[in-house]
């Protein structure tokens, strides 16, 4: 269970990272409100695409915190639901902002696809953000011994190839 430190703290970095969206939002929304409407149709339609891109980062991330290990098993343990949902819930929304913007580009002279132009994107970087680094978190580890997954090749203490420890009858 996540205690209640833990609990406060996300609501201190989701507070944060909603007041940066609303701000960054608001300073690219005022940026484009003269932008063509032809432009501002390759824009939505680029941000969608580039929004469905970073969505499968986020399911990948899912794959990632799946994989074994002590210190990604204690993070599961203790913060399985707050990970949960900052994965499945930014997937969700990328997908949902993705296809908003997707949509968008059959009304690209209304204003209000300006806003949706303004906000999705650094909705989509803060979801790209938070999933980057809960999947960086995964591959963090306490031990302080280095353990080497492959052999030296330079090592003096090499492995024999079965050939030449069958026995001297097989050797030519």
């Amino acid at each position: 269970m996540v205690d209640r430190e833990a609990r406060r703290q996300l609501v201190i970095v989701l507070t944060t990272a909603g007041a940066i969206v609303v701000g960054l939002g608001a300073l690219l929304t005022w940026g484009i409100l003269d932008v063509k409407s032809d432009r501002l149709a390759a824009g939505l339609t680029n941000v969608a695409t580039i929004g469905g891109i970073v969505s499968g980062l986020s399911l990948s991330g899912t794959a990632v915190l799946a994989l074994s290990g002590r210190y990604t098993s204690r993070v599961l343990g203790k913060y399985g639901s707050v990970i949960r949902f900052v994965l499945f819930g930014g997937f969700t929304v990328l997908v949902a902002a993705s296809l908003l913007c997707a949509v968008s580009v059959l009304w690209a002279d209304q204003i209000w696809t300006r806003f949706v132009l303004g906000f999705t994107i650094p909705l989509m970087l803060m979801t790209l953000i938070a999933t980057a680094l809960l999947i960086n978190s995964a591959f963090a580890w306490t031990e302080t011994t280095v353990t080497t997954r492959t052999p030296d090749p330079f090592s003096k203490n090499k492995l024999s190839s079965p050939r030449r420890s069958a026995g001297k009858e097989d050797q030519p």
